[in-house]
C-alpha cells in the first residue's frame, strides 16, 4: 500500500469515527435513558469523567416527577391531557389560586426536568391570583415522546396548548419558561404566533449553536467543528433543521410585554445571550440580570429583585 493510500484510508476512519462519535453524542443529549444516575454537570464534571463523557456521551436518565402540588404545597390540583399536533400526550396539573383567578400562567419546565421542579413558582404565581398550569414537557415526567427538541418542537406544543387554554378559560394568558422552557416560550409566540399576553422568560439561550459551543468550552474543548457536528446529527435524530433554533430571531417578532431573566453568573446561557435576545423584542421588555445566581431560578436565589420584576410584568396586564 502507497503512503497516499494508507493515509487516504487513515483519513477516512478518521472521518468515520468522528461522525459516530458525534451521531451517539447527539442521540445521547436528545433521547433520554431509563431511571439511574445522571451525568454531572458540565460546571463541575470531573476530568474522569469528562473523557468517559466524551467517548460514550451523556448518561441522562428520563425526568421523572417526584413530588405532586399536594405534597409539594399543600394545594388541591387537577390532572388532565393535551394533544399535540404530532400526536404527543402532554400531562397536565391545573392549581387554581384561593380567590377568582385574574388570568393563567403556563410554566415551562427546562431541559432535564419535569413539573415538579417549578411548584415554588407555582405558588408565587398562585399568590399573585393566577391559575396556574404546569405541563411534563414532551419525552420529559408523565408525557409521551422519545426525545426532547431542546424547545423547537416544545415551541409548536405551547402554541396548541395557548390555544386550547383560551377556549376555555378568560383573563390574561403569561407564559413562564426555564432554559428551554424560555426558548419554547419565545418561539411559540414569535415563531408559532401563540396567543399570549406576556412572556418571562429565564435563562434563555441565544442560539442552539451556540450554547452547544459553550459546553464544549466548559469541557476545555473549542467548540468547532464539535458543536456544528452534533447539530447535524441531533437534526438527522429528531426530523428538524437545529440550526434553525434561534431564540435570538424569534424574539424579533414578539410584541407583548416581555421580561428576559439572566443569571450574572450563567455559564450556559450568559447574560450577553438574554441582552441579545431583549433587544430584539418589539414590545416593553426588561433585562434583569441577577447577582450571585447561574443557571439557575431567580426566586430561589435573589427572589425580592425576581418577585419584583415579574409582578411589574403581571401589573401591565
Amino acid at each position: 500500500m502507497s503512503w497516499r493510500r494508507g493515509v487516504g484510508l487513515g483519513l477516512c476512519v478518521g472521518l468515520v469515527g468522528v461522525n459516530f462519535l458525534a451521531a451517539m453524542h447527539a442521540r445521547a443529549f436528545l433521547f433520554f435513558g431509563p431511571p439511574g444516575e445522571r451525568s454531572s454537570s458540565v460546571e463541575s464534571i470531573s476530568v474522569v469523567e469528562a473523557a468517559s463523557v466524551l467517548v460514550l456521551g451523556p448518561s441522562l436518565p428520563r425526568p421523572e416527577n417526584r413530588t405532586d402540588p399536594h405534597a409539594a404545597l399543600g394545594r388541591s390540583f387537577a390532572s388532565s391531557e393535551h394533544v399535540t399536533a404530532d400526536g404527543e400526550t402532554l400531562a397536565l396539573w391545573t392549581l387554581e389560586p384561593r380567590r377568582t383567578a385574574r388570568g393563567t400562567v403556563v410554566l415551562l419546565h427546562g431541559y432535564g426536568g419535569s413539573r415538579d421542579q417549578l411548584l415554588d413558582v407555582a405558588d408565587f404565581f398562585l399568590a399573585q391570583g393566577y391559575r396556574t398550569v404546569l405541563p411534563d414537557q414532551r419525552a420529559a415526567g408523565d408525557s409521551t415522546g422519545a426525545y426532547t427538541t431542546l424547545g423547537y418542537k416544545e415551541a409548536e406544543d405551547l402554541a396548541g396548548l395557548a390555544v386550547s387554554l383560551r377556549q376555555t378559560h378568560t383573563g390574561p394568558l403569561v407564559v413562564y419558561g426555564f432554559s428551554m422552557g424560555a426558548v419554547a416560550a419565545l418561539g411559540a409566540v414569535g415563531r408559532e404566533g401563540a396567543p399570549v399576553d406576556a412572556v418571562i422568560a429565564e435563562a434563555p439561550y441565544g442560539s442552539l449553536v451556540d450554547t452547544v459551543g459553550q459546553r464544549f468550552r466548559l469541557l476545555g474543548l473549542p467548540p468547532t467543528p464539535g458543536s456544528e457536528l452534533l447539530l447535524v446529527w441531533g437534526s438527522v435524530w429528531t426530523g428538524f433543521w437545529a440550526f434553525d433554533l434561534r431564540p435570538v430571531e424569534d424574539a424579533a417578532h414578539i410584541s407583548v410585554p416581555t421580561l428576559v431573566i439572566s443569571g450574572a453568573h450563567d455559564r450556559r446561557a450568559p447574560p450577553a445571550d438574554g441582552a441579545a435576545i431583549a433587544a430584539r423584542l418589539m414590545g416593553p421588555s426588561e433585562h434583569l440580570v441577577l447577582p450571585e445566581t447561574g443557571h439557575q431560578v431567580g426566586l430561589w436565589t435573589r427572589p425580592v429583585e425576581w418577585g419584583r420584576a415579574v409582578k411589574q410584568v403581571l401589573s401591565r396586564l
